[in-house]
């Protein structure tokens, strides 16, 4: 028996039985027979939402996938299941560090799950954790700050760069309100300040307020961002978006979250998949075959 989760698509095999209501996907056992089962809250895309994005305790995430897939294949042959935390991908391509951080945690929460399956038969159960590939070229520590991080700045964002790009900047695109007025969002969403507004005499971080070079870098994405896509720069079109899907990312947001990055002590060297290594982790029997 096969189980696949994923935060793209989240399915279980494929079958003659499709649910996608949290009530009968928890309903399935070993004896539901082949089914797709879909999570009931979808985005735009169709994947599952980014964790940042999940603000309603009852809606389903991979862990859950997770749980329910075991309870599903358990038996005395065994079973081969796969997770996969797919957005962690999507959110570096867009150099979103908050919501890439929260989906890796989304993962870690799942793998917790089958480690849990795992203590229980140590001798019969193996998990491997692995990466594909990395994306975007993320290190942490930015020059300028004297080798400090302030991960903390990052707790200031509210939503993902996808959910922001469908909820404000579609309207911007629509009815094409001054650049001060879209800033008054950014401050709200992600916690970056202007320099004259009036958060930045009270500012409990200094370091949030953005300087001159990033306030004109964040007018000229605005101002890329309200042409149509065809008339955008192509270098400003290959330095924001990752430059297969960029349906996906919005040169406004993204260099929200690049500016954003930089003051919590973090670095992006690109908008697509890289080179560096991956780790790959395995716990149980047979885990000593993987290095």
């Amino acid at each position: 028996p096969i189980f696949s989760a994923g935060r793209f698509r989240c399915v279980t095999g494929t079958g003659d039985t499709t649910v996608n209501t949290a009530e009968d996907i928890e309903a399935l056992s070993g004896q539901s027979g082949k089914t797709i089962a879909i999570n009931p809250v979808l985005d735009r895309s169709a994947s599952m939402n980014y964790g940042i994005d999940v603000k309603d305790p009852a809606e389903l995430r991979l862990k859950d996938f997770v749980r329910k897939g075991i309870e599903v294949l358990d038996n005395d042959r065994g079973f081969f299941m796969m997770a996969e935390g797919g957005k962690v991908d999507w959110a570096a391509h867009a150099n979103d560090a908050c919501s890439t951080i929260l989906d890796v945690k989304e993962l870690d929460e799942s793998v917790m799950v089958a480690v849990e399956f795992a203590r229980k038969y140590p001798e019969d159960t193996l998990i491997v954790v692995v990466g594909d590939h990395e994306t975007g070229g993320l290190s942490v520590g930015f020059g300028g700050l004297n080798y400090q991080t302030y991960l903390a700045r990052l707790k200031n964002q509210t939503m993902s760069f996808q959910f922001f790009t469908d909820r404000h900047v579609k309207r911007y695109q629509r009815n094409n309100p001054a650049f001060e007025e879209v800033m008054k969002d950014v401050e709200k969403v992600f916690g970056l300040i202007m320099p004259d507004s009036p958060a930045a005499r009270a500012a409990s971080d200094p370091g949030l307020i953005l300087s001159a070079r990033e306030m004109d870098m964040l007018r000229e994405a605005y101002a890329e961002s309200l042409l149509p896509r065809k008339q955008r720069p192509v270098q400003a079109t290959y330095n924001y978006y990752a430059p297969y899907s960029m349906s996906a990312y919005d040169p406004f947001t993204v260099v929200i979250t690049q500016i954003i990055s930089r003051k919590a002590g973090l670095g992006w060297t690109s908008g697509a998949h890289t080179a560096l290594p991956v780790s790959i982790h395995a716990l149980g029997n047979g885990a000593e075959a993987f290095s």
